[in-house]
Parts: C-alpha cells; structure tokens; sequence
C-alpha cells in the first residue's frame, strides 16, 4: 500500500487548504509529496501516471539503491503547486 507525506511547512500553518497556492517555482518543498512503500517494479513514469488523479505532475522519481539497481521502494512526487500536493496527501 503506498502512503503519500507532504513535505510543506504550509501544511503545519493555521492557513492551510485557504487557496492560497503556490507554484512548485515558489515553494519547492510545499509541492514535493514523499510516497514510500512501492513495489519493486514500480517506474517514476508508474508514479506519475498513478498521482496526476491528484493534479498535474511536473516531476516524479523512484530512489533506486546505487550500487544494486534495485529499488527501495520509495519516491517523491512534485506537483505543479501546493493546492495539489495537499490534495495528494488526502486522497492517496
């Protein structure tokens, strides 16, 4: 089962979810989403394809164990802005 963590402060702030979103240029970190669990035959483009029901993915990647290739069955996701993210984090 994959689980999606948002890495914002904007999610701990009193304002969040006010529509006040803002683009992956303005607030990095608001629009990446950790994803952990995936299984092992899961590709960036499989990620991607499974978290743009959430918003329009402009960045996804699988981490990979450098020395093996095999992978370890986590990843992060960015979206387009922080609105997005945050829709991530409760649907997925």
């Amino acid at each position: 089962q994959r689980k999606a963590e948002s890495h914002s402060r904007s999610d701990e702030s009193e304002n969040a979810g006010d529509g006040d979103a803002k683009t992956f240029r303005e607030d990095f970190q608001g629009t990446r989403v950790f994803v952990q669990g995936l299984p092992s035959h899961t590709t960036w483009q499989d990620l991607k394809d499974h978290f743009k029901i959430a918003g329009e993915v402009v960045f996804a990647s699988v981490s990979v164990d450098s020395q093996t290739g095999i992978s370890k069955g986590c990843g992060v996701v960015q979206y387009e802005t922080t609105d997005m993210a945050r829709i991530a984090t409760k649907i997925m």
